[in-house]
């Protein structure tokens, strides 16, 4: 089972294909590479170099969004992380959901999409659905 030190080079910053050891500077290269990427996905009406179109209806999208958009940079691009993750902000400590139960998720995830996708054209509905499945991919949490 992977640990999260194998994300990682000596110094702490994380394993990357460019080579780079500052982590500043490998944010900022990430930052800038991925806006890049954003704004081409959206110039290619989502659509992916591989002729696959993003519809925005399947869970597994999310891999392929991750793999365009960091592809570059990381090697774990475009799959699920390994290892169990949490956050702390503001002394405030957020849990993930495990890598155990990412089956789970996804089925969640899904089923809530293609609620979404019946829905009636009611903006406040529509709002509220949303919501409530960017709320699950966020605390889904896949990737690193």
């Amino acid at each position: 089972m992977k640990q999260w030190e194998d994300y990682l080079q000596p110094n702490g910053t994380l394993r990357n294909l460019l080579g780079i050891t500052d982590d500043e500077e490998l944010h900022q290269l990430e930052y800038d590479y991925t806006v890049d990427r954003s704004q081409k996905l959206i110039l290619a009406k989502y659509k992916l170099p591989d002729g696959r179109q993003l519809t925005g209806q399947q869970v597994g999208e999310l891999k392929l969004i991750n793999g365009y958009l960091l592809g570059k940079v990381y090697d774990w691009a475009g799959h699920y992380r390994e290892v169990d993750f949490n956050k702390t902000a503001n002394g405030v400590v957020t849990f993930f959901h495990p890598v155990a139960l990412f089956g789970n998720a996804e089925m969640d995830i899904q089923r809530q999409l293609d609620n979404f996708a019946m829905l009636p054209n009611d903006r406040e509905q529509l709002a509220q659905a949303l919501g409530q499945v960017v709320t699950e991919i966020n605390m889904f949490h896949p990737f690193r």
